[in-house]
């Protein structure tokens, strides 16, 4: 698709990126998944018969929740993608839930219960969708597999309130993502090694150049 649509804007004599943040006065691009559940005969799971969130649903989030800070090297791939993560932009910085609440993670969308679904907030436009997907199903299962307690759902601007917070700088998340024994499991040992060490490569090369930006602050001034 991402090649479809760069194609296409070449065709019209544009250019189109996926980039997370190409501009520091705009906000960034991001990658949001709905989720929703059916069983075998086609009734939404995650709502009960009074259109209330289902104990199932809960511990979805829960397990989602649980995981996604670990799961930012995924979510957010590249040194750019964390250049989108700033105060004022309107994106979460926090693992968190709650009902119509543009300001968190995790979002349930206004419908009815037969339209009941979760609102995945946190990935890049930059992001493989395909290990994106893989990182929200690990937390899935996680949540399945698992007790875990769901923390309280966040009303009013979570932009503003504490939280479960997401590692920074790529280098943080490349460190939580390769120390989680759940994502390591779920997602298999010798792809997160692999993926690990890809994109450990990737930043040192990076953090190797030297940038317009450093000669002008302190080429003279040092």
């Amino acid at each position: 698709l991402k090649r479809l649509v760069r194609l296409m804007a070449e065709k019209h004599k544009m250019h189109a990126t996926f980039m997370a943040k190409p501009y520091e006065e705009h906000a960034g691009s991001g990658m949001h998944i709905h989720i929703s559940m059916q069983n075998n005969r086609g009734e939404n799971v995650l709502s009960d018969a009074e259109g209330e969130d289902s104990p199932l649903l809960k511990k979805m989030l829960a397990g989602m929740i649980d995981l996604m800070p670990s799961s930012m090297a995924l979510l957010a791939p590249n040194v750019n993608s964390y250049r989108r993560f700033q105060p004022g932009m309107y994106v979460p910085t926090q693992a968190s839930w709650g009902h119509n609440n543009r300001t968190v993670a995790l979002r349930i969308p206004c419908g009815d219960r037969h339209n009941h679904r979760v609102e995945y907030r946190v990935a890049g436009a930059d992001a493989n969708p395909y290990l994106v997907m893989a990182a929200i199903f690990a937390g899935i299962l996680h949540g399945l597999d698992n007790e875990l307690p769901l923390q309280e759902e966040v009303e009013g601007n979570g932009l503003e309130q504490e939280g479960l917070p997401f590692p920074i700088r790529q280098s943080d998340a490349l460190g939580e993502f390769i120390e989680n024994d759940h994502l390591r499991r779920y997602l298999g040992e010798r792809f997160c090694h692999v993926y690990h060490a890809c994109k450990n490569d990737e930043l040192l090369q990076f953090e190797r150049l030297i940038t317009e930006t450093e000669i002008e602050w302190m080429l003279k001034n040092a």
